[in-house]
């Protein structure tokens, strides 16, 4: 009793005394729970005991090591060895298709763009290889590859219209109904810059006729079909071999499409009155050389077995012709040809051609029509050259035949144009014979 007195005169006696707390130390380290509910946490890992005693899951399961876990032995890290730097050409404007082809045939044919330097480095007991990377050259894309991109796309695309004459030129006796040509060509071109630049010229041409006020696509047509014909001069003076007859047979038909196509940029109608028609023959001449000379050098088995159907058809096509009666005779070509005073080659010229039209007449396919033109007479092309008027008239009804055949998406208009050149080409006494070609081309209803 004598304390709890003592105790309380104490209180009484000194109100003004603070009581002091026991001391202890403040952490910040805590889970997130037990800072918000302001109690003490022990700090247990992976979970404190006040979460575990509420069946909550503590914020320290996500930080925390796993449970149960190893020590793992060192492991050597080998050295990362940098090659000396290697001046690398950035792409320029002037780069092209042609010339990544070119400079990726000079390279291993394993070799990519990642460059693997197969070194041994022993750290411990670890070997490893240490792959390089080339620094970039640049992060944009070089306009002529966008360009080159371009073409190629829209040629891929004219490739799969049923219009497209240099896949008929040569698929039309393909009986499986496999587009072989374009299968060929494509995969040729990918491993033959000169053959891709044809492609890319042909195809830029016909895009300058869609789109004249694209001065690009004008230069591009220029500069790669310029490339491609460099080319072919260089490889036909060096001789036709196994190793390049396919790469000429398919390059020299884009070559002869650009030519017979592209007259209407290279003069104007006053000029073209007073020239004449043989840029249709020329190239096409130099086509069947090739074939002529090249046929049993050629490896693609796809490609020569349609060539040589279609030398049988034609052939067969002339044994017909003189044992069957004929739909239309095209003989009023030959009418007031005096057969003694034409000397002999003249007169094959004549006839034969004359024979030719006949038989295309009788089956109209765009690949015949233009057959015309690949196998015409040496003869027939040198009196063309010079506005033989007889010559002219033949060739005004090839121009028809190419009509009735329908549009032809690379010749859209020239046709017509060139038909009208002709006829300013004839002299007035002769035009009466061209009368049913007229019609064909003013009504379509020769």
């Amino acid at each position: 009793m004598e304390d709890r007195s003592q105790t309380a005169q104490s209180v009484e006696a000194g109100d003004s005394v603070k009581l002091s707390r026991r001391s202890h130390t403040k952490s910040k380290r805590g889970c997130r729970r037990c800072k918000v509910k302001r109690i003490k946490c022990d700090e247990v890992h992976p979970a404190c005991q006040n979460c575990v005693r509420h069946h909550v899951l503590c914020d320290f399961a996500s930080i925390s090591p796993p449970a149960t876990s190893c020590r793992m032995p060192p492991v050597g890290i080998p050295p990362l060895h940098r090659r000396s730097v290697v001046n690398v050409r950035p792409a320029s404007v002037d780069t092209t298709i042609s010339d990544v082809l070119s400079s990726s045939r000079s390279q291993s044919p394993m070799q990519s763009p990642i460059q693997r330097s197969w070194e041994t480095s022993s750290v411990g007991s670890v070997q490893s290889d240490v792959v390089v990377y080339p620094r970039p050259v640049s992060l944009r894309t070089p306009p002529d590859l966008i360009l080159e991109r371009r073409l190629l796309t829209h040629y891929l695309e004219m490739c799969s219209s049923n219009l497209n004459v240099t896949n008929s030129f040569l698929n039309s006796y393909n009986f499986s109904g496999e587009d072989v040509w374009s299968n060929w060509v494509v995969h040729l071109a990918l491993g033959t810059p000169s053959l891709m630049d044809a492609i890319l010229g042909f195809s830029a041409f016909h895009l300058r006729v869609c789109t004249a006020a694209d001065k690009e696509v004008t230069r591009a047509s220029h500069r790669y079909m310029a490339k491609a014909i460099v080319e072919q001069a260089k490889q036909l003076k060096e001789g036709i071999t196994v190793e390049n007859v396919e790469v000429l047979f398919a390059r020299s038909t884009y070559i002869a499409c650009h030519a017979v196509g592209s007259q209407e940029f290279l003069a104007d109608d006053s000029q073209a009155s007073t020239g004449s028609l043989s840029h249709w023959f020329r190239p096409w001449q130099g086509l069947n050389t090739i074939i002529c000379s090249g046929l049993e050098c050629i490896q693609n088995q796809g490609i020569k077995d349609m060539i040589l159907k279609k030398r049988a058809i034609a052939q067969s096509d002339i044994e017909t012709r003189s044992t069957s009666p004929r739909e239309h005779s095209f003989d009023f070509l030959l009418d007031d040809l005096n057969f003694q005073e034409v000397n002999a080659d003249t007169l094959e010229a004549y006839t034969s051609s004359v024979a030719q039209l006949e038989t295309i007449y009788a089956r109209l396919y765009q690949a015949d029509v233009f057959r015309f033109a690949v196998t015409a007479p040496r003869r027939l092309v040198e009196l063309v050259t010079i506005n033989d008027p007889r010559a002219l008239m033949i060739v005004g009804y090839f121009f028809m035949l190419l009509k009735k055949v329908g549009k032809i998406w690379w010749l859209d208009g020239t046709v017509e144009r060139e038909f009208k050149i002709l006829m300013g080409l004839l002299p007035p006494r002769w035009r009466p014979r061209m009368d049913w070609a007229v019609r064909e081309f003013e009504t379509g209803k020769g």
